[in-house]
C-alpha cells in the first residue's frame, strides 16, 4: 500500500505519524469516521513524541522535587484538594 507523499516530511520524526496521516487521507471520502479516528490517533502520537522530546531535553524539570510523585506527596501532606471552579 503506497503512502501519500503529502506526509513524507513526518517520516524523519516518526514513521507511525506518516502511516496514520496517510490512512486518514485515504479514508477521507469513503469513511469519515475512520478519518476522525486516525486523526485523533495522529494527535496522540504527536503529543507523545513532543512529551518524550521535552522530557529528554528538560530532565531536571520532571525529576526530584518536581516529579509527579513529589508533587502529589506535597499536596497530600498539606491536605489540599483540587477544586473545580
Amino acid at each position: 500500500m503506497a503512502e501519500s507523499s503529502n506526509f513524507e516530511f513526518l517520516r524523519e520524526r516518526d514513521p507511525i505519524c506518516v502511516q496514520l496521516a496517510s490512512a486518514a487521507e485515504r479514508s477521507f471520502a469513503c469513511d469519515p469516521n475512520t478519518t476522525f479516528i486516525k486523526l485523533r490517533q495522529l494527535g496522540e502520537a504527536f503529543a507523545q513524541n513532543l512529551t518524550a522530546e521535552r522530557c529528554e531535553q528538560n530532565a531536571e524539570l520532571i525529576g526530584g522535587e518536581n516529579s509527579a510523585e513529589a508533587m502529589l506527596a506535597g499536596i497530600q501532606a498539606n491536605g489540599r484538594k483540587k477544586t473545580i471552579a
